[in-house]
């Protein structure tokens, strides 16, 4: 399997299911192949637009007043990954989302594997002062628009791609199995975390 997608979500509030956006990049063979986004109805009762959240994405509620709502977004999502894994930034937080969204929806989480683009760059450049999304892409030259749902999944596949080149990796699998990262995953309901094997 040589394939993954990278996926960034936007909330309306603190809510962490209250998903409004939604970025996903296609990578294969080292390159990016694909890109898919779309603006999401929250679900109800997490629909709410918060200032804070609107100040830091630029959503509103008019915006996603025509958009799609989470269960059909997430059958989209789970079409466009076609059982390859995912990607995020701080998974927990991208992840934690998508299972809020379904809880809230009333709809069971799907299977699925991920991989966290933070904890691999923690590996891979230990140098760093800071793993946030902005500071690793700066560090690897990367410009993106920030808290955009598209630009933000950009840029984790970026990283990835970057770390992938640098360490000679074919595969997303190879690059995880080399810096010693388990890749997470959801089974039945359940997550298990991605992580370093050498952590707790």
């Amino acid at each position: 399997m040589t394939g993954w997608v990278a996926i960034d979500f936007e909330t309306a509030n603190a809510f962490p299911g209250s998903v409004c956006a939604v970025g996903l990049v296609r990578v294969a063979d080292g390159r990016i192949i694909d890109e898919w986004s779309s603006l999401i109805q929250p679900p109800k009762g997490y629909d709410h637009f918060d200032p804070l959240n609107m100040k830091i994405h630029g959503i509103t509620a008019a915006d996603v007043a025509d958009a799609p709502g989470w269960e059909p977004t997430l059958k989209q999502i789970m079409a466009f990954a076609d059982g390859d894994p995912f990607v995020a930034h701080h998974a927990p937080t991208d992840t934690n989302m998508l299972a809020r969204a379904c809880e809230a929806t009333g709809i069971d989480v799907p299977d699925l594997r991920y991989a966290c683009s933070r904890v691999l760059a923690r590996q891979v450049w230990p140098e760093l002062r800071s793993y946030r999304l902005s500071a690793v892409a700066k560090h690897l030259a990367i410009d993106f628009d920030h808290h955009d749902a598209l630009s933000d999944a950009r840029a984790t596949a970026g990283i990835v791609l970057a770390a992938q080149q640098q360490h000679g990796a074919a595969t997303l699998e190879e690059l995880l199995d080399a810096y010693k990262i388990r890749m997470g995953e959801f089974r039945a309901g359940e997550r298990t975390p991605c992580r370093h094997r050498g952590s707790r």
